[in-house]
């Protein structure tokens, strides 16, 4: 698929997207409350922090090798799945060490949440985590923008469509079984997308994923990844550590509270996504320079976009927090007019 024609199809489908992922965030934050959605975002920080740390930024390296070797996605592919293996074995080991101390299950987990299975979703969530990336990385490198956009718009249909029949039966689940019953409908989300993930990989890739034993053909890809990753620890530093923070120093309400303001703000990332989704793979691919100028443009209208939408979110987010999400959530509109400069 051409430069235009990715951006044109893949903003046609990031409007229902983000208005579906907008929905089901909304209504499972009216599921949870202020106490349940802090315990949420914890849980889910614990999946990023380890999908991030554990996946050592390959889906950088999988897209731009994909894109540079001409649809050839062999050794691509191979590195992807030996670091799916070492992941399958280690993660349970690292889980299990964690859970073992109770200072660190004290950090990462809600007070009363170190049931086992917890310790299950997160490993769970971990690795179908890291196969999507995985999947969607080699798609990115082949241009199969169609597909990636699909998935997009499945994956936020399902958590919507969940978390709404979830809200319908609410009355049939005692308020303390809210939190697993809603991670229940992410799990069961999260297993649909990576059925048809592989469904869309067979189909269009159809590459056996075949573990690599040459450590000179790993290598390379490897230490690609590992330079970008080394970034992403760095941030992990002011972009990740709040929510432990604020849940260590003023508990799982307060944290709930700031975990919606937070994903407000976050929602302004959606907007650069489909531009840097599909430049991405033919700025890997070029051969002169000849993407840079495009590049640049695309820049320019990504910057003005946020901006502007930040503005305006912010003058209006006094009236629409509490109108959407309820009144507990008030106080979280100056948390959010904080976070937006950045």
């Amino acid at each position: 698929m051409s430069l235009k024609r990715g951006i044109f199809y893949t903003f046609l489908t990031q409007a229902p997207t983000l208005l579906l992922f907008f929905v089901a965030s909304l209504v499972m934050t009216r599921l949870l409350g202020d106490v349940g959605r802090g315990e949420y975002a914890l849980l889910t920080n614990n999946v990023v922090l380890l999908t991030m740390l554990l996946g050592l930024n390959m889906g950088f390296g999988i897209t731009y090798y994909t894109a540079k070797t001409n649809s050839d996605a062999r050794v691509s592919i191979g590195a992807a799945t030996s670091l799916l293996l070492i992941n399958l074995a280690f993660i349970p080991l690292l889980l299990l060490v964690i859970s073992g101390s109770s200072e660190l299950t004290k950090v990462l987990m809600p007070n009363n949440r170190a049931h086992w299975g917890y310790w299950g979703y997160l490993y769970f969530s971990v690795m179908l985590g890291l196969v999507n990336i995985a999947i969607a990385a080699v798609l990115l490198g082949l241009k199969q923008f169609k597909a990636l956009n699909g998935l997009s718009l499945l994956n936020a249909g399902l958590s919507a469509a969940g978390f709404a029949l979830l809200y319908v039966f609410r009355d049939r689940v005692a308020p303390h079984n809210m939190l697993p019953a809603v991670l229940i409908v992410t799990s069961g989300t999260l297993t649909l997308q990576t059925i048809v993930s592989i469904a869309l990989y067979v189909r269009h890739v159809g590459i056996a994923p075949l573990p690599l034993r040459s450590w000179g053909v790993l290598r390379p890809i490897l230490a690609f990844s590992l330079v970008a990753h080394m970034s992403h620890l760095v941030n992990l530093i002011n972009y990740r550590f709040d929510v432990w923070v604020v849940d260590q120093y003023h508990g799982a309400a307060a944290l709930g509270l700031y975990a919606v303001a937070v994903g407000v703000g976050q929602l302004l990332f959606y907007i650069p996504e489909p531009l840097a989704r599909v430049v991405q793979p033919f700025l890997f691919g070029q051969v002169k320079d000849e993407m840079l100028a495009r590049y640049k443009a695309v820049a320019r209208l990504n910057f003005t976009a946020v901006l502007v939408l930040s503005i305006i979110l912010c003058a209006v987010a006094q009236w629409i927090v509490p109108l959407l999400f309820g009144e507990v959530f008030r106080a979280s509109v100056f948390a959010l007019q904080l976070l937006l400069p950045g």
